[in-house]
């Protein structure tokens, strides 16, 4: 029902856009921060890193620019890489020293490779998805965490492989990642309390 509901107030926003005449120079953005977990792994919850919770869809529609109908679902985005492909999109100056990159090229079905990777944050850890890996470093009720999982030979994510035998390069590789990676944002591991 809600999702009825949703796709109705979708086509209402698209017709209003086609009956004003400005459709074609309209660019439409649909997206959420995060989807339901629905009882996949026990839980109920949204502030985890699981792809229930953490992969999201986002359409992004321009008449002219983006082909209808095109995927891209290689390319590694989150919601702060929206402000800037908005603007570069447009053909506005994307202003230097914001968290966000533009993902404008992925759009138009080009690749310029800078989208491979994509570090995410949340109030009990951090996480870095590439390829076909997700490296999650948590603390949670005081216990740290390292997580890993092999996607493509467990893409329902029930086996933690980091530092397992076979994994062990891999998981120092995100390990370093991970940590450098907070070290220039400068990040914890969780969110220090105010």
């Amino acid at each position: 029902l809600l999702l009825e509901k949703t796709d109705a107030y979708i086509e209402t926003v698209l017709d209003t856009l086609r009956q004003t005449g400005l459709e074609e120079d309209t660019i439409v953005v649909f997206t959420t921060d995060h989807g339901e977990m629905m009882g996949s792994h026990g839980l109920i919850s949204k502030t985890n890193f699981y792809e229930e919770s953490a992969k999201t869809m986002m359409l992004v529609r321009q008449p002219g620019r983006i082909a209808p109908g095109a995927v891209n679902d290689s390319a590694f985005v989150g919601t702060a890489d929206l402000m800037p492909t908005m603007l570069d999109l447009c053909g506005l100056p994307v202003p230097a020293g914001l968290d966000g990159r533009s993902f404008k090229a992925q759009c138009c079905g080009k690749d310029d490779g800078r989208f491979t990777e994509l570090f995410a944050v949340n109030p009990d850890g951090r996480m870095l998805r590439f390829g076909d890996y997700k490296y999650v470093h948590s603390i949670v009720y005081g216990e740290e965490h390292h997580t890993l999982f092999d996607l493509a030979a467990d893409p329902d994510e029930t086996t933690n492989v980091f530092n397992q035998p076979g994994y062990e390069a891999v998981s120092d590789d995100v390990h370093r990642r991970l940590t450098a990676w907070l070290e220039q944002e400068n990040l914890s591991v969780t969110f220090d309390p105010i």
